[in-house]
């Protein structure tokens, strides 16, 4: 009977250990109190928006959103972080009209990049005009586990961190779907399901007797 409760009890944890530690849940960030002119990181979420050395924008009174955030020529890029370190996973945002210099000869206006450890795992690129829902996990799954996300033009000489050259640059974004990425089983947990199997057995055995 002792041991048939604790086996009871262990699969009642077990079920209550995976749906927390395993579930990613999404969130929406509506960048809705973000500043006119922001120099400080923004956070919503648990997740940080920033422009760092630089400074961000927002966008009031747009006909798609209320507010969302401007990447414009005389900032140096855009990154988004998960507060406090971790991976995450980059689902969609929803542009608006996206302006560029150098879209017009086929290549892009303005790159997404995805990191992992310091490490460039996948890229989108974003050609002048660009609106709408902008799918990126579905499209990539390289797209999930990354640590940092970068927002640049083309126009921008060394890429990430510099101004662009073109005054017209312009991104509109909005609605920036993130979750965490979900978290591998630890090897604990394995053992810990060969105990529930032990126990199962040891209860099969009695009942036979």
């Amino acid at each position: 009977m002792k041991i048939k409760s604790l086996y009871s009890a262990l699969l009642m944890f077990s079920a209550v250990f995976l749906s927390t530690s395993v579930s990613a849940v999404p969130v929406t960030m509506t960048l809705e109190n973000l500043l006119a002119d922001q120099s400080t990181p923004y956070t919503e979420f648990g997740y940080t928006l920033e422009a760092p050395g630089s400074h961000m924008h927002n966008t009031f009174n747009l006909i798609n959103f209320t507010n969302a955030a401007q990447l414009a020529a005389d900032t140096t890029g855009m990154k988004l972080t998960k507060a406090g370190g971790g991976l995450f996973d980059l689902i969609s945002l929803d542009a608006v009209n996206v302006l560029g210099l150098d879209a017009t000869t086929g290549s892009f206006a303005i790159q997404i990049d995805g990191f992992a450890g310091g490490i460039l795992k996948t890229s989108k690129q974003l050609l002048t005009g660009t609106s709408g829902v902008i799918d990126f996990l579905s499209g990539d799954a390289l797209w999930g586990g990354v640590d940092e996300v970068r927002f640049w033009f083309e126009s921008q000489p060394t890429g990430f961190g510099s101004f662009s050259t073109f005054a017209g640059d312009d991104f509109k974004f909005d609605n920036v779907l993130v979750q965490p990425s979900a978290v591998p089983l630890p090897a604990a947990v394995w053992l810990f399901f060969s105990a529930i199997t032990g126990l199962g057995f040891m209860r099969k055995q009695q009942s036979v007797a």
